[in-house]
């Protein structure tokens, strides 16, 4: 009896080593040098869709959508404020993409510039924070590198918040099962749908 607790000891202590290192493993950030930022960005985005990817399935905005400029365009009860290519801007003009996916369809009160001012500072940030009736998103680009099969299109921007110094980091992919490696952007885009929303990290 004695021997086989020994054994049966052994046994666990090695499962319970193994898993820790396999754990340990799992954790252990790649080391790989790169020859600038934009590589590691790359290299970061390659493995959020390796890892984190799931398809989606977005409806089409279905409200009113005007463009009040060129760079904002109103949803309803929520404004994008975008910089972008111009041959880009379907993607959102067309309702695929859309505020309400990242900051949902409700909205934060609104205060006076008079209530404002009466706020201490920690109050005011707060305040800023906290109001969603407004997107702000920049460095939209496709991701070329990304888009291995004619009918999906990947792409990546920042999210700007008032109140945080720092940007955030999204993914986006768009799909039409129609096109093929004739097919033009715009044509890809007007028959896409919008099949995966990500957050990644904040630029540091």
């Amino acid at each position: 009896m004695p021997l086989m607790r020994y054994f049966l000891i052994i046994i666990l202590s090695l499962i319970t080593i193994t898993k820790v290192t396999a754990q340990i493993s799992e954790c252990k950030p790649v080391k790989k040098d790169f020859k600038n930022q934009g590589e590691q960005e790359d290299y970061r985005a390659e493995k959020l869709f390796e890892e984190k990817y799931t398809k989606q399935n977005y409806k089409r905005f279905i409200g009113e959508i005007v463009l009040i400029d060129k760079n904002n365009i109103r949803f309803g009860n929520k404004v994008l404020r975008a910089f972008f290519s111009p041959e880009l801007k379907s993607i959102f003009t067309q309702g695929i993409f859309y505020p309400q996916i990242i900051t949902g369809d409700s909205t934060s009160p609104k205060k006076s510039e008079g209530e404002i001012n009466q706020m201490t500072p920690g109050q005011r940030v707060f305040y800023h924070m906290t109001q969603n009736d407004t997107l702000v998103i920049g460095e939209f680009e496709e991701l070329k590198f990304l888009s291995y099969n004619p009918a999906i299109k990947r792409f990546r921007f920042w999210r700007y918040q008032k109140g945080f110094a720092n940007a955030q980091v999204y993914f986006i992919e768009l799909t039409n099962t129609a096109a093929d490696k004739t097919t033009n952007l715009p044509t890809f885009i007007k028959g896409a749908s919008l099949t995966f929303v990500k957050d990644g990290w904040i630029i540091i």
